[in-house]
C-alpha cells in the first residue's frame, strides 16, 4: 500500500482555499491508501486549486439558493480525497470534516459491498430464491406467477415488492417519524408475510426499500451478525479509518449537522451516518485495483440500454462512460454520488435541505463537477 500525498504544503493549500472559496466555505485533502486508477497519458496531475475551483463553480449558485443553509462535500481524483463544505448547518455551526451527516439511501452501495463480499465467499448465490435465506418469510409472498424473487431481483428493485411496507400513509414528520421508529424488524416481518407482490419478480423496476432490507437480513444471516457490524468488518479490513456508523451510535450529537435527527436504527436501505471525510475515503476504495469485491459491487447484474443497475448502483453506459450514482434522502438531508470506477473519480455531495428537487440539483451539480475536473486533466468528457 502507498500513500499519495496532497499536492503542496499546508501553506500553498490554505491560499487555495482563501483563492478559490466564499468566507464561509472550508476545503482540505487527504491522502488515499489505496492503489487507485493511475491517470491515463495526456492527463495533467490537478493540484488542490484546480480541484477546488470545479466544485466551487457548481457548489456557489446552490448556495445562491435560498433553500440551502449549507452544502458539503468530497471529489476523489488521481488518488486524493478533496473535501469542502460551504454555509452553516441548522445547529448553527460551520460544517467541516467532523459533522456527521445522515446519508440515507446512499446505505444501500454498502449493502451491495456487502452482497459482493457474500457472493464471493459463497454464503448467497444472486439467482437463488431470496426465501431460500430467509427461514422467517413465507416463500409463497415472495413468489408471483410461479417465479420467485430472486437475490438479484432485490439488489437491482426488481422483486415487485413496493417501496415501503409500513408508515406510507402516515402524513410527514412527526407522525411518519414516529412510525417508523416503531417499525422494527418483528414488525417489518410480519407485514412481509402478508405483503402482495406489485408485479412479477424480474419484470418491472421498482424502487423498493422493503427489498434492500431484505438484503441486509439476508446478510444477517450468513454471517450471524448485525447489519452495523458487518459494515465496519467490511472497513476495518479495507481502511480501518473510515468511521461509519449506524445513526443510533452517535456519541456526541453537536457533531450532528442536523441534532434531531431521524434515523435511530440501520438496516440494508438506509440508516448510517458519515463525514464528508469518511465518505471520500470509503469512495477511494472503489478505485483499489488490488480488491476484487468493489469491481464486482459495480458491475452491472441488469442492463436496459444506456441505463442499467449493479449491486444497488445505478448505472450509465457502462461501456463507455463507465458512471454509476446513487442518491440518498431523509427527513434532514440530500445527497448524491457519481462514481466513474474508470476513471478513478467520484464526487459525493450533501445538504440539509429536504427542498423538491434538491437531490436532483445535487446530481446535476455532482455530474457537472466531475465534467470540470475532467476537462482541467484534459480527460474526455462524459456524454448524457
Amino acid at each position: 500500500m502507498t500513500f499519495r500525498l496532497p499536492v503542496g504544503s499546508a501553506g500553498a493549500l490554505a491560499l487555495a482555499c482563501v483563492a478559490v472559496w466564499t468566507p464561509l466555505a472550508a476545503c482540505s485533502a487527504q491522502p488515499v491508501q489505496s492503489a487507485a486508477t493511475e491517470p491515463s497519458r495526456g492527463t495533467a496531475i490537478l493540484g488542490e486549486a484546480a480541484i477546488l475551483a470545479a466544485a466551487a463553480a457548481e457548489v456557489t449558485p446552490l448556495m445562491a439558493d435560498g433553500r440551502y443553509q449549507s452544502v458539503s462535500g468530497a471529489v476523489v481524483y488521481q488518488g486524493r480525497v478533496h473535501t469542502f463544505h460551504y454555509g452553516r448547518s441548522p445547529s448553527g455551526r460551520a460544517p467541516d470534516d467532523q459533522t456527521l451527516y445522515e446519508i440515507g439511501s446512499l446505505t444501500k452501495t454498502f449493502t451491495g459491498l456487502l452482497l459482493a463480499q457474500a457472493v464471493r465467499d459463497g454464503k448467497v448465490a444472486l439467482d437463488a430464491p431470496a426465501a431460500l435465506y430467509l427461514p422467517q418469510v413465507d416463500p409463497s409472498r415472495l413468489t408471483r406467477n410461479g417465479k420467485p424473487v430472486t437475490v438479484r431481483h432485490l439488489a437491482t428493485h426488481m422483486s415487485g415488492l413496493p417501496m415501503l411496507l409500513a408508515c406510507e400513509d402516515q402524513p410527514a414528520d412527526p407522525a411518519r417519524i414516529a412510525c417508523l421508529a416503531a417499525h422494527d424488524d418483528r414488525d417489518f416481518l410480519r407485514r412481509l408475510n402478508a405483503v402482495e407482490l406489485r408485479s412479477d419478480p424480474g419484470d418491472t423496476y421498482l424502487y423498493s426499500n422493503a427489498g434492500a432490507r431484505l438484503i441486509g437480513l439476508i446478510l444477517e444471516g450468513v454471517y450471524g451478525a448485525p447489519y452495523p457490524e458487518l459494515v465496519r468488518r467490511f472497513l476495518q479490513t479495507r481502511d480501518g479509518g473510515i468511521d461509519v456508523r449506524c445513526g443510533a451510535a452517535v456519541e456526541d450529537p453537536a457533531r450532528l449537522a442536523v441534532r434531531d435527527r431521524a434515523a435511530e436504527t440501520c438496516d440494508g436501505a438506509g440508516g448510517l451516518v458519515a463525514t464528508t471525510a469518511d465518505m471520500g475515503r470509503y469512495l477511494a476504495l472503489y478505485f483499489d485495483r488490488r480488491d476484487p469485491i468493489p469491481a464486482q459491487a459495480t458491475t452491472p447484474l441488469f442492463q436496459d440500454g444506456d441505463f442499467g443497475r449493479a449491486y444497488f448502483w445505478n448505472t450509465y453506459r457502462p461501456e463507455t462512460e463507465g458512471q454509476l450514482y446513487h442518491g440518498g434522502g431523509t427527513f434532514n438531508t440530500s445527497s448524491w454520488i457519481s462514481l466513474y470506477p474508470r476513471q478513478g473519480l467520484a464526487v459525493f455531495l450533501i445538504s440539509p435541505t429536504v427542498a423538491e428537487g434538491a437531490q436532483g440539483a445535487l446530481n446535476e451539480r455532482a455530474n457537472a463537477i466531475a465534467d470540470r475536473v475532467r476537462a482541467a486533466a484534459g480527460e474526455p468528457q462524459a456524454g448524457r
